[in-house]
């Protein structure tokens, strides 16, 4: 995503609310995004923005956090529950 970190922010909350009302399982600081200028096209700017050490870190963060909760949940079978 890019844009104003509160507009991402706002889109991302949005989304996660979405998703955990459903039943998923969303591990903290799972998104990441361009935190930057607005500037050329990705085939134009993308190495420059692959470079962003702030993004690189919420990625690096993101990716840790994923699999940290993926492990949790299948080494504890962890299940949801059906009530009706």
């Amino acid at each position: 995503m890019t844009g104003h970190e509160d507009g991402v922010q706002h889109v991302v909350g949005t989304l996660a609310n979405a998703l955990t009302w459903f039943g998923f399982t969303l591990p903290l600081e799972m998104a990441a995004y361009w935190v930057g200028e607005a500037g050329p096209p990705m085939d134009q700017d993308g190495e420059k923005r692959r470079k962003n050490t702030a993004t690189n870190m919420m990625v690096g963060t993101m990716a840790k956090n994923l699999y940290r909760y993926a492990k949790m949940i299948k080494e504890n079978k962890v299940m949801l529950e059906e009530k009706m």
